[in-house]
């Protein structure tokens, strides 16, 4: 007497009715629910991480006077108290004929002089590469 069952039916000679008799198989299968659990982790997290920012700006005491801190690097004031010097990260991204005041003295100049120093050595570079 024959004890298969009409799953059995569909099983061609030489499979398994075990989908993850192939250790290859069970690797890929493995392989991809990790993957996918991993990547689950890295958003849940990076969502955590972006509402821990979000609250830690919204009840951050110097929040008030960000906008004045904005202002005052814009206008080329020493917001820099360690060093007690102005701060003009936004001078590298200007253009040659805009004016950024320091005490007293525009910077931009300056800043152009060395982004066209770095610009030459660059080519210079990699023609010496060929």
């Amino acid at each position: 007497m024959s004890t298969s069952s009409h799953e059995d039916d569909d099983i061609l000679p030489g499979e398994s009715q075990d989908p993850y008799e192939d250790e290859e198989d069970l690797d890929e299968v493995l392989l991809d629910k990790k993957f996918d659990n991993i990547k689950q982790s890295v958003a849940e997290s990076s969502n955590r991480k972006k509402d821990n920012r979000k609250e830690k700006l919204e009840t951050n005491k110097h929040l008030p006077h960000l906008k004045q801190k904005i202002n005052s690097m814009f206008n080329g004031d020493h917001i820099n108290n360690t060093e007690n010097r102005f701060v003009l990260h936004v001078a590298l991204r200007a253009a040659k004929d805009t004016t950024m005041n320091s005490d007293g003295k525009d910077v931009v100049p300056g800043v152009w002089q060395v982004l066209d120093k770095i610009r030459e050595f660059r080519i210079k570079f990699a023609m010496d590469l060929g």
